[in-house]
Protein backbone atom coordinates (compact mmCIF):
# COMPACT_ATOMS: atom_id res chain seq x y z
CA UNK A 1 0.00 0.00 0.00
CA UNK A 2 1.60 3.45 -0.91
CA UNK A 3 1.82 5.79 1.72
CA UNK A 4 -0.72 8.22 0.54
CA UNK A 5 -3.46 5.35 0.66
CA UNK A 6 -1.85 4.54 4.20
CA UNK A 7 -2.36 8.09 5.97
CA UNK A 8 -6.75 7.82 5.70
CA UNK A 9 -6.83 4.20 7.23
CA UNK A 10 -4.39 5.03 10.30
CA UNK A 11 -6.75 8.43 10.38
CA UNK A 12 -10.01 6.25 10.78
CA UNK A 13 -8.17 3.60 13.12
CA UNK A 14 -7.33 6.83 15.37
CA UNK A 15 -10.79 7.78 15.72
CA UNK A 16 -12.28 4.23 15.94
CA UNK A 17 -10.21 3.82 19.15
CA UNK A 18 -10.62 7.51 20.40
CA UNK A 19 -14.06 6.79 20.11
CA UNK A 20 -14.28 3.65 21.73
CA UNK A 21 -12.31 4.78 25.15
CA UNK A 22 -14.80 7.49 25.03
CA UNK A 23 -17.27 5.11 25.72
CA UNK A 24 -15.66 2.95 28.05
CA UNK A 25 -14.63 6.31 29.93
CA UNK A 26 -18.42 7.38 30.57
CA UNK A 27 -19.09 3.91 31.79
CA UNK A 28 -21.04 2.61 27.99
CA UNK A 29 -18.57 -0.33 27.97
CA UNK A 30 -20.75 -3.03 26.55
CA UNK A 31 -21.27 -0.92 23.04
CA UNK A 32 -17.51 -0.31 23.31
CA UNK A 33 -16.04 -3.66 23.40
CA UNK A 34 -19.14 -6.16 21.91
CA UNK A 35 -19.23 -9.59 23.26
CA UNK A 36 -19.40 -11.84 19.97
CA UNK A 37 -18.30 -14.90 21.52
CA UNK A 38 -16.91 -17.36 23.82
CA UNK A 39 -13.83 -15.11 25.51
CA UNK A 40 -15.14 -12.17 24.79
CA UNK A 41 -17.85 -11.93 27.10
CA UNK A 42 -15.85 -12.06 30.35
CA UNK A 43 -14.14 -9.29 28.68
CA UNK A 44 -16.73 -6.82 28.21
CA UNK A 45 -17.87 -7.72 31.73
CA UNK A 46 -14.91 -6.44 33.33
CA UNK A 47 -14.30 -3.59 31.68
CA UNK A 48 -17.99 -3.03 32.66
CA UNK A 49 -17.68 -3.35 35.65
CA UNK A 50 -14.31 -2.02 36.42
CA UNK A 51 -16.25 1.77 34.69
CA UNK A 52 -18.55 1.33 37.52
CA UNK A 53 -16.60 0.15 40.61
CA UNK A 54 -16.21 3.06 43.33
CA UNK A 55 -12.83 4.35 44.45
CA UNK A 56 -11.07 1.99 47.12
CA UNK A 57 -11.22 5.10 49.67
CA UNK A 58 -14.95 6.11 48.96
CA UNK A 59 -15.93 2.74 49.61
CA UNK A 60 -13.82 1.51 52.71
CA UNK A 61 -14.13 5.02 54.59
CA UNK A 62 -18.11 4.90 54.88
CA UNK A 63 -18.20 1.98 57.62
CA UNK A 64 -17.97 4.27 60.78
CA UNK A 65 -15.96 1.77 63.55
CA UNK A 66 -16.95 1.24 66.90
CA UNK A 67 -14.54 2.37 69.73
CA UNK A 68 -14.25 -0.68 72.32
CA UNK A 69 -13.37 1.98 75.39
CA UNK A 70 -16.61 4.25 74.98
CA UNK A 71 -19.22 2.06 73.06
CA UNK A 72 -22.07 1.11 74.75
CA UNK A 73 -23.53 -2.31 76.30
CA UNK A 74 -26.00 -2.18 73.52
CA UNK A 75 -23.24 -0.86 70.67
CA UNK A 76 -21.11 -3.60 71.87
CA UNK A 77 -24.22 -6.10 71.37
CA UNK A 78 -25.26 -5.20 68.00
CA UNK A 79 -21.41 -6.48 66.82
CA UNK A 80 -21.75 -10.22 65.23
CA UNK A 81 -21.55 -12.85 67.75
CA UNK A 82 -21.56 -10.42 71.21
CA UNK A 83 -23.86 -11.32 73.66
CA UNK A 84 -24.83 -9.34 76.66
CA UNK A 85 -22.38 -11.04 78.54
CA UNK A 86 -19.19 -10.58 76.46
CA UNK A 87 -20.24 -7.09 76.02
CA UNK A 88 -20.08 -7.00 79.88
CA UNK A 89 -16.55 -8.71 80.38
CA UNK A 90 -15.31 -5.87 77.66
CA UNK A 91 -17.07 -3.00 79.20
CA UNK A 92 -15.57 -4.67 82.82
CA UNK A 93 -12.09 -4.51 81.12
CA UNK A 94 -11.71 -1.39 80.15
CA UNK A 95 -9.43 0.81 79.45
CA UNK A 96 -7.90 -1.46 76.28
CA UNK A 97 -5.04 -0.93 75.12
CA UNK A 98 -5.83 -2.19 71.24
CA UNK A 99 -8.45 -4.52 69.95
CA UNK A 100 -5.68 -6.57 69.96
CA UNK A 101 -6.31 -7.40 73.77
CA UNK A 102 -9.79 -8.71 73.43
CA UNK A 103 -7.81 -11.70 72.44
CA UNK A 104 -5.03 -11.45 74.63
CA UNK A 105 -7.50 -11.36 77.79
CA UNK A 106 -9.49 -13.79 76.51
CA UNK A 107 -12.94 -11.20 76.31
CA UNK A 108 -13.71 -13.49 72.68
CA UNK A 109 -12.60 -16.27 71.12
CA UNK A 110 -10.79 -16.13 67.86
CA UNK A 111 -13.57 -16.43 65.75
CA UNK A 112 -15.80 -13.82 67.20
CA UNK A 113 -12.33 -11.71 67.43
CA UNK A 114 -12.14 -12.29 63.45
CA UNK A 115 -15.78 -11.41 62.66
CA UNK A 116 -15.70 -7.69 64.49
CA UNK A 117 -11.61 -6.82 64.28
CA UNK A 118 -12.84 -4.65 61.01
CA UNK A 119 -15.70 -3.19 62.87
CA UNK A 120 -14.35 -2.32 66.13
CA UNK A 121 -11.25 0.22 66.91
CA UNK A 122 -9.52 1.78 70.27
CA UNK A 123 -9.12 5.54 70.88
CA UNK A 124 -6.17 5.65 73.56
CA UNK A 125 -7.39 8.40 76.61
CA UNK A 126 -5.02 11.43 76.01
CA UNK A 127 -2.71 12.32 78.94
CA UNK A 128 -4.01 14.66 81.43
CA UNK A 129 -2.54 17.84 80.67
CA UNK A 130 -1.55 18.61 84.69
CA UNK A 131 0.31 15.45 85.58
CA UNK A 132 4.46 15.78 85.14
CA UNK A 133 6.20 13.23 83.70
CA UNK A 134 9.65 12.05 85.91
Amino acid sequence: MSRTKLVPVVAVLAALVAVSLAQVQSGNAATAIPATQGAAAPRTQAVTALAKAPEYGARHSAVAKLDLNSASREELMKLSGISGATADKIIAARPLASKRALLSKKLVSRKEYEAIAMQVMVKQEPLAANKTHR
